[in-house]
């Protein structure tokens, strides 16, 4: 599947990977604005937000005769100071015996629409492992979201969300046509701040950096940011 493609900024590789996805729709030359295309795709494209629930174990202090006291207001101390894992669901166990904490720990990422009916596409590192997945329309809308299918050998899943009304979507481009020095568009949701739109140029096509047997990598200067994974480029 050759859509599936990484990018680079500048000569870092970024830890975010990018999905091909509009059709390329600008203007032969610099174009004035990328206002009319901007309007067109950002509906379509999705904050993906995640929650993990983790299971921790620790080595509670074991008893010591005469200790129980100091070890209690120890303890006490640090939770109040806020030491690590304060505020975790706990079950605890005395006598030195484990003590298991549970966190949640949420990540963030981005996603496209490519059915009306609610068919979402991301990268599997996106959702990998979640409990729970949670789509934020640009409109402000929150859906819950399903996993229906995932490869872990091309980082892609695809996700599904209930909408009473078809939803805003865009079309897999022809990245074959693409030519280095085209004018390129990544969106998606960096930091967590909403969708984002930068503009960038083919730098290299077909690039290898010996990551796997899919390495024919599109190398662009757009800024792409921790939270673009899974976002249309």
């Amino acid at each position: 599947m050759n859509k599936l493609k990484t990018f680079f900024s500048g000569a870092v590789i970024i830890a975010s990977f990018v999905l091909i996805s509009p059709v390329a729709a600008w203007a032969k030359g610099t174009p004035d604005s990328f206002a009319d295309l901007a309007e067109k795709l950002l509906p379509a494209v999705v904050n993906v937000n995640t929650t993990q629930t983790i299971k921790i174990k620790r080595r509670t202090m074991p008893q010591i005769p005469g200790m129980e006291d100091f070890f209690r207001r120890f303890g006490q101390e640090n939770d109040r100071r806020g030491s690590p894992g304060n505020g975790d669901e706990d079950s605890r166990k005395d006598n030195g015996e484990d003590r298991a904490l549970t966190r949640k720990r949420q990540s963030l990422g981005s996603g496209f629409i490519i059915d009306p009916s609610g068919i979402i596409v991301t990268n599997n590192h996106v959702i990998d492992k979640a409990d729970e997945v949670m789509i934020k329309m640009h409109d402000g809308r929150e859906l819950k979201a399903v996993v229906i299918g995932k490869d872990d050998k091309l980082d892609l899943a695809v996700l599904k969300v209930e909408s009473d009304k078809p939803l805003p979507y865009v079309k897999f481009g022809d990245d074959s046509k693409s030519r280095i020095g085209d004018w390129v568009l990544a969106i998606g949701n960096p930091y967590s701040l909403g969708g984002t739109l930068t503009a960038g140029i083919i730098s290299a096509r077909n690039r290898d950096i010996q990551s796997g047997p899919y390495d024919k990598y599109i190398q662009t200067d757009a800024s792409i940011n921790r939270g673009n994974s899974g976002g249309p480029m």
